[in-house]
C-alpha cells in the first residue's frame, strides 16, 4: 500500500459537489409540490361552472344573450388554485370568426364554484 506523503491530510469524503445536488433535487421537489399537485382541488365540474357562470352573468348590469361559450381550465393565485374561466360571446353577424359584439368572461373557483371574477369585453375598433 502506498502511503501518503508526509504533510497530506488523509484522504476523506467531502460533500462537494453533492451539496448543490442535494439541494438542486430538494428545490424541484419543493415546485413540483407547489405548481404541479395535478388536478386536486376541482370539485366542480365544466357543466356545473358555465351553469353558474350564466346565472352570475345573467344578475349582472350589462348582462346579454351569448350565442356561443368556451370554458377553460385555469390556476391563479399562489399557491395556484384551480379555477374555470367561461367566456361568453355574442357574435357580429357581419364579421367573421374573432369579430364580436358583446363578450364576457367570468372566472369560477373550481373548488367551491363561487365565482371570483366578471369582466365584460369591448370589440377593437379597428
Amino acid at each position: 500500500m502506498a502511503e501518503s506523503p508526509a504533510g497530506d491530510p488523509p484522504a476523506r469524503r467531502t460533500l462537494g459537489n453533492r451539496k448543490w445536488l442535494l439541494l438542486g433535487t430538494g428545490v424541484l421537489l419543493a415546485i413540483i409540490l407547489i405548481f404541479f399537485d395535478g388536478c386536486s382541488g376541482i370539485e366542480v365540474e365544466q357543466e356545473d361552472a358555465i351553469a353558474v357562470a350564466r346565472t352570475a352573468l345573467d344578475a349582472t348590469p350589462g348582462s346579454f344573450e351569448p350565442d356561443r361559450s368556451e370554458i377553460r381550465l385555469i390556476r391563479r393565485g399562489f399557491p395556484p388554485r384551480p379555477s374555470w374561466a367561461v367566456v361568453f360571446t355574442l357574435t357580429d353577424p357581419a364579421g367573421g370568426r374573432d369579430d364580436f359584439l358583446r363578450q364576457a368572461a367570468v372566472v369560477v373557483d373550481a373548488g367551491t364554484g363561487v365565482v371570483t371574477d366578471i369582466e365584460f369585453i369591448e370589440p377593437d375598433g379597428s
